[in-house]
């Protein structure tokens, strides 16, 4: 695992986008046990051994400070999930699948694994995870699974408000929310009022100003009004910090077991590589191959790819090999050049070559040109 790293982030939610629909669903899958989801009654069951993975280590559900402690419980906790989402499409949880290094031992990836699950609840964030591996060891992984609503002491709270754009008599706009609207007339009575779209002019006005150009009726009942994030967790840019912070951790984990290899959570093209990248297989694709290949293996042949990504994949591995066999050439080649280059320059001005140089690869030094008979420079 030197200079790449795995890690996808999805939506847990009752949306038909989504390729998880339950958060007990999700949750029992990670844990290897059984949940109920309490909106449809319906029982989730995977303790059953997993043909191709293991559960290596439940890490449990990790709590901020101010969350109810009843929520160790998977089951309370994604009941109190479920019963806090009411829209049929709904986005119920953040899950995040981030592979970890095989160069570690099982209790070094345990440990980088609670790291990582630290990171998200220092954050304010309910974390629960698992680690999981491939039956040979090849695929080791954590998964976590977050709610998307922040929580303090009495439960889960809104992910968002509105926000109105208001104005006074004297022009001056602010964005308030409800709340801090009521505040504000409740000190100064009428100072500040919603602004609306009226028919008859392009203008966003307010209902006094409206009255004055003998405005009366509204494009919408709804004010100007904008939707403000109470967390910054469903921002498009937390994918990358989350990536850079925890291939970070992962580096940190390497070096203190003394690895010398690194991981980088950036593209090659970004890296500046010139290496074509792979597409990632998937569950499905490493299920048929591994049929495939003891299908092979039964009948006494050489297991071959026998998917299309299976075999685009080979063939990129092989280009991006010959193509780092050519480029190891090339700067060889280059630095041979240098080195005659430099040969036939201490020749020419007849300087020694000092000890452990070319020369002690190239055989003993040769006359100046001068001397060789060949006119030289007359230096």
């Amino acid at each position: 695992m030197d200079g790449w790293m795995h890690m996808e982030i999805s939506l847990v939610g009752r949306s038909p986008r989504c390729r998880t629909t339950s958060a007990a669903a999700a949750a029992a899958y990670d844990a290897r046990c059984e949940l109920v989801d309490s909106r449809t009654g319906r029982r989730y069951d995977y303790r059953r051994v997993h043909p191709h993975e293991e559960l290596v280590a439940d890490l449990g559900v990790a709590l901020p400070e101010h969350a109810p402690s009843a929520w160790h419980d998977r089951q309370a906790l994604w009941d109190a999930v479920e019963r806090s989402e009411r829209g049929g499409r709904a986005a119920v949880a953040r899950r995040v699948e981030v592979a970890l290094p095989r160069e570690l031992t099982r209790e070094q990836q345990r440990e980088l694994a609670r790291g990582i699950q630290r990171y998200f609840v220092a954050q304010g964030m309910v974390c629960d995870a698992c680690v999981h591996d491939a039956l040979d060891g090849s695929n080791p992984h954590v998964h976590l699974l977050m709610p998307l609503r922040p929580c303090d002491a009495n439960g889960f709270l809104p992910k968002s408000k509105n926000v109105y754009l208001v104005r006074d008599a004297d022009g001056e706009e602010r964005w308030m929310d409800a709340k801090v609207l009521a505040a504000a007339n409740a000190e100064m009575p009428g100072r500040w009022e919603k602004i609306y779209r009226w028919r008859g002019s392009d203008e966003e006005l307010t209902p006094t100003e409206a009255k004055r150009r003998g405005l009366a009726k509204k494009k919408s009942k709804t004010p100007v009004q904008k939707t403000e994030y109470l967390v910054s967790w469903n921002d498009k840019g937390k994918a990358e910090v989350w990536r850079r912070d925890i291939a970070e951790l992962e580096n940190d984990a390497l070096a203190t077991a003394g690895r010398p290899e690194r991981v980088d959570h950036r593209s090659y093209a970004r890296q500046g590589r010139e290496v074509l990248p792979t597409e990632h297989e998937g569950p499905c694709v490493t299920w048929a191959e591994r049929r495939g290949a003891a299908w092979d293996r039964a009948h006494g042949r050489r297991p071959h790819a026998r998917t299309a990504k299976r075999m685009r994949n080979r063939r990129v591995r092989q280009r991006n090999r010959r193509y780092a066999y050519l480029l190891r050439r090339l700067v060889r080649l280059l630095e041979l050049y240098e080195e005659q280059r430099q040969r036939e320059v201490d020749d020419i001005l007849g300087v020694e070559a000092p000890r452990g140089s070319y020369r002690s690869r190239y055989g003993p030094r040769r006359a100046p040109a001068r001397q060789r008979g060949h006119g030289g420079l007359g230096l």
